[in-house]
């Protein structure tokens, strides 16, 4: 009966422990993003920007192929 209760302590030590340290975790992760929000902002601008001059530059890559190579549509 000690071996089953000591068994039970553990099995609720870790599950604390694991409660602990992914409160811990959640909270550097919210306050990472506060502490860095403009940053992140400015990658999602950036990433924005990148993706319209993508497009832009397929458009006119599409734009400068001759008509020729292009096969007729069936």
């Amino acid at each position: 009966m000690n071996r089953t209760r000591s068994v039970y302590q553990l099995l609720l030590a870790f599950i604390i422990m694991l409660v602990v340290v992914s409160g811990c975790l959640y909270k550097q992760t919210i306050d990472y993003k506060q502490e860095n929000r403009e940053l992140i902002l400015q990658n999602d601008s950036l990433r924005a920007v990148v993706i319209e001059l993508t497009r832009k530059i397929d458009t006119a890559r599409l734009a400068q192929v001759p008509m020729s190579s292009v096969p007729p549509k069936k």
